[in-house]
């Protein structure tokens, strides 16, 4: 009621671009059509209008669509072809054309002559189009004014002639005389006097004035909303009394401009017609308009008790959804608090629920503002019943808001009914919402009640989560087993609503503290590496003690805001390390953090060591280098202590990569398509996994049970950044003086298989060889997924997930 609906609908998409088609080029059908670019859903769309009371109906077409066709402007060239450009966010780009190869008539290329060609000028709003019209009025010159008048004012021109002549006016002057716009706002013709009445808006005298009143009881719905809007555009009013059939309209279009007008009018005498008024709909619209004009608290009770009144009297269902509406509006701009509608609330609970489920809509609005917690039963008796999906969801969203009054079965009804609308397909927002919801209703659960859900976590993770804010720090031992054993068997899952609840869970084990909750906070570490990132903060709560290697060990696979914290904390620890990949990761942390956390690293480096390195304290970055320096003088044989480089030449980028494999597209792949991508990446000739492939190299059979998708791209993208001392490279030199490079294994007696990083292997005698060398660079070959597409890239990390089968055990033969 307080606004107007579409007149088309076209779906989701992304408007981008529109042109009217005011052309002759195009057939008939096209002609005065709205065409519109669709960015997203790479399209152009035609809406074709036709006159529909006060307003205009639409058909909507699809013009024209590719793949891609990403559009981003439109016009309509000279020619009478439909230009349209098409790029946007780094997709490519070029202009294109759209003509009709059909026979245009040479009656309708042909504009004519003299005054003609200005008339019929096409694409009167393109610059172009203007451009003509402003060559051709200066040739008409002194002439011009009386053509146009002449041309609106001849009844024997057609009907878009004479709108024309008035639009030129308009936009070239002269300015259309006043006498003439009373004149044609007498018309036979309604268009013409629905131009004219639109142009009257310009001026505000009192002849135009008066006649705009007249203009209100037209028989043509449209020239009545022109009038509405005229009078508005130039600042006038009119009498309550001639506005009085416009507001009873049955048309929304026509009732909302006389709606406008309205406000304008004096609020006190606008009151007193209003909140007397016997018509029900005229009362809807009128007090609309009052509390528009003035948003008072006395003008809203008023309404208030005027609606109630009214509701015990028959009103139509039309009607009645206006007034629920109205009801909404009054409470808002009065601020009416709930406490003073007790008797307003209990009669529009007795409404609900009704036979319409807009009307439920509006009733359900209302109802929860006001608190109507004394019919909860038949709220959730609604969700359990045949109606509409979409208008369950909507009662449902609103019963969160209804504070009091709930039994326990009813609020586990409710969320029950949430978590199984979560389930549903909708928008893409949709899922977002419905979760959103089920946890601020979860929040307001007793304690009690939040144990209960937390007990049926699995089924319910999103009201599970919220169940969470009511716990206490310290948990009881059942607590504490309902939440490992939720957090158990949602592990695997990869919904975030699963995720969610799972960082959830680490969190509270992390705020309980107890070397109990510390040891499963331990075991998830343990499991599931996708998740080490939340326990890691979990355990940094307590970084001493069993919690110290784990946090250590975490620092490669932590995002830099994570890696700060736990740093922070390590320096808390009364305990240095040995191991020298720990001390090179703290350097690269470093180099990482740069000057938003590099002191902090230098600092652990420094308590581990006792030992400073550098003389410019304070400049991160030589300390840093002078660490560098100290790390390979300390340990030659290990990589050096810098971030990884990624080559030139590399086909795929690492964050580009890691944010593929890390989302829900890179999580879709095949893994039967990934076992052909197994062996297409060479994998095979050096990895085993289940009985597929060599052994020479690392098993990859429970590869994604020790570390994450992250560590393992880091890995092939970075071969030689972290490499074990179990599978690291060496360099044989040959008694003849050559050198074989690659990883070393045991084959048959007196010989060494060698495996190069070109996936070769060369068989060497053991008495040829005069010495063995360590090798920094690893065995493995960079550029393994350069020949890789995404979607294989995606089948490969999907197949390493899958649990292998494994045939009949059999001995594996020496390479």
């Amino acid at each position: 009621m307080d606004s107007l609906p579409a007149i088309a609908d076209t779906g989701r998409g992304s408007p981008t671009g529109c042109v009217f088609y005011d052309h002759f080029t195009f057939p008939r059908k096209y002609q005065g059509s709205l065409f519109l670019a669709d960015w997203s859903e790479g399209r152009i769309l035609a809406v074709h209008l036709k006159p529909d009371g006060a307003t205009y109906k639409a058909e909507t077409e699809v013009f024209l669509e590719g793949q891609p066709l990403n559009v981003t402007d439109l016009e309509v060239g000279p020619d009478g072809g439909l230009y349209f450009v098409t790029g946007g966010r780094g997709t490519g780009g070029g202009v294109y054309r759209v003509q009709w190869k059909g026979n245009v008539p040479e009656s309708v290329r042909d504009l004519g002559t003299g005054i003609s060609p200005v008339i019929r000028q096409p694409q009167l709003q393109s610059a172009w189009g203007r451009q003509q019209i402003a060559n051709m009025k200066t040739k008409v010159g002194e002439d011009w004014g009386p053509y146009m008048i002449g041309g609106a004012r001849s009844t024997v021109n057609p009907t878009r002639y004479r709108i024309r002549a008035m639009q030129l006016m308009q936009l070239y002057g002269p300015n259309p005389p006043i006498a003439l716009l009373l004149e044609l706002s007498k018309d036979k013709n309604e268009v013409v006097r629905a131009n004219a009445v639109k142009w009257m808006g310009i001026y505000s005298d009192e002849d135009t004035h008066n006649r705009l009143i007249e203009l209100l009881d037209d028989s043509d719905r449209t020239v009545r909303r022109k009038a509405c809007e005229s009078l508005v555009r130039s600042g006038q009013t009119a009498p309550i009394e001639a506005l009085a059939n416009m507001l009873g309209s049955d048309d929304r279009f026509e009732a909302w401009a006389a709606r406008r007008l309205l406000e304008r009018n004096d609020p006190k005498s606008l009151r007193q017609t209003v909140l007397t008024s016997d018509k029900t709909r005229v009362f809807n619209r009128g007090a609309l308009a009052l509390l528009i004009a003035q948003p008072s608290s006395e003008n809203a009770l008023d309404v208030l008790r005027r609606a109630s009144r009214r509701m015990t009297r028959f009103v139509s269902d039309r009607d009645f959804i206006d007034m629920l509406r109205l009801m909404q509006i009054a409470v808002m701009q009065g601020d009416v608090a709930p406490d003073r509608l007790t008797p307003l609330r209990d009669q529009l609970a007795e409404e609900f629920p009704a036979g319409s489920p807009k009307m439920n809509r509006e009733l359900i609005r209302l109802l929860a503002y006001l608190q109507a917690s004394s019919i909860l039963d038949r709220y959730i008796a609604y969700l359990d019943g045949d109606a509409a999906k979409e208008d369950k969801v909507h009662l449902a969203m609103y019963m969160q808001f209804i504070k009091d009054g709930w039994t326990t079965e009813q609020k586990l009804k409710l969320l029950d009914f949430m978590a199984k609308a979560h389930e549903d397909e909708g928008g893409i927002s949709y899922a977002l919402y419905i979760g959103n919801a089920t946890r601020d209703i979860a929040r307001s659960l007793s304690l009690r009640e939040s144990i209960q859900v937390i007990q049926r976590g699995a089924e319910w993770p999103d009201a599970a989560l919220g169940a969470l804010y009511k716990l206490p720090k310290q948990l009881d031992d059942d607590t504490r087993a309902a939440l490992e054993k939720m957090d158990e068997t949602i592990d695997s899952r990869d919904d975030i609503s699963s995720k969610q609840l799972m960082v959830g869970i680490v969190a509270v084990l992390a705020r309980d503290g107890r070397e109990s909750s510390m040891d499963y906070l331990r075991k998830i570490w343990d499991r599931n590496p996708e998740r080490r990132e939340p326990v890691a903060m979990g355990l940094a709560q307590d970084p001493a003690g069993k919690n110290w290697e784990y946090l250590v060990k975490s620092l490669p696979i932590l995002e830099p805001g994570t890696a700060r914290a736990v740093i922070r904390k390590l320096n808390t620890v009364d305990r240095t390390a040995e191991e020298p990949e720990y001390f090179r990761q703290v350097i690269m942390c470093g180099l990482q953090f740069q000057d938003k956390g590099a002191d902090e690293a230098i600092r652990l480096l420094e308590k581990w060591t006792w030992t400073t390195q550098g003389d410019t304290p304070g400049d991160w970055k030589l300390t840093l280098k002078s660490w560098q320096a100290w790390f390979a003088e300390s340990y030659p044989d290990y990589p050096e202590a810098k971030l990884p480089e990624e080559p030139e030449d590399s086909k795929w980028k690492f964050e580009q990569l890691n944010d593929f494999i890390t989302g829900d597209e890179g999580r879709d792949g095949d893994p039967e398509r990934g076992a052909l991508v197994f062996q297409k990446a060479l994998c095979d000739k050096c990895h085993r996994y289940g009985d597929t492939g060599e052994a020479m190299g690392p098993d990859l059979t429970s590869l994604t049970k020790r570390f994450t998708r992250k560590e393992i791209l880091q890995s092939v993208l970075f071969p030689s950044h972290i490499v074990s001392s179990q599978y690291a490279a060496k360099t044989l030199v040959m008694v003849d003086g050559r050198q074989i490079a690659g990883m070393v294994a045991p084959g048959p007696e007196g010989q060494k298989i060698v495996l190069k990083s070109d996936g070769e292997k060369e068989s060497v005698r053991e008495e040829d060889i005069d010495e063995v060398m360590p090798n920094k660079t690893s065995a493995m070959p960079i550029g393994l997924f350069d020949e890789l597409t995404l979607e294989e890239i995606a089948d490969l990390f999907s197949y390493l997930g899958k649990r292998p089968t494994h045939g009949v055990a059999r001995r594996i033969e020496s390479p």
